[in-house]
């Protein structure tokens, strides 16, 4: 594997930014609005999980391999996951501690607002541009 030259990554840095620049920054408005109104930082991490494994979920092929693994430990571990992963292991009976969500046009339709009146105790890891 070869890595990206710099010239490469700025390239598609500016590619990225000309077609999502506008959606990021609206995204970004009604987040920060959000996260002042509800005053909830990333200190509301420190120390959640300690003593406790946590698994990483993605949503990949392997998933659908290990599901009745994850059913079988998830009371012995914190499970972390995709947005897109979250609907699929909720699906099955697995409540992630954490999701993460990066994407400024995952649809909450198809994967939160199915599960959300189930999310109390799950805390959201969103980048400030995801989708509100």
């Amino acid at each position: 594997m070869q890595l990206l030259t710099s010239e490469e990554v700025l390239s598609q840095s500016k590619a990225a930014m000309e077609t999502w620049g506008p959606r990021w920054r609206e995204h970004a408005q009604i987040n920060g609005a959000v996260y002042k109104r509800e005053g909830k930082t990333h200190k509301d991490l420190l120390m959640r999980g300690r003593g406790k494994r946590c698994v990483v979920v993605g949503l990949g092929h392997s998933l659908e391999e290990q599901i009745d693994v994850l059913k079988e430990y998830q009371q012995y571990v914190d499970i972390s996951c995709c947005d897109k992963a979250f609907h699929y292991l909720m699906e099955h009976g697995i409540k992630p501690t954490l999701v993460f969500m990066a994407d400024a046009g995952v649809s909450w339709e198809k994967y939160g607002e199915p599960h959300a009146a189930e999310t109390k105790d799950i805390a959201l890891i969103s980048n400030i541009c995801g989708n509100p």
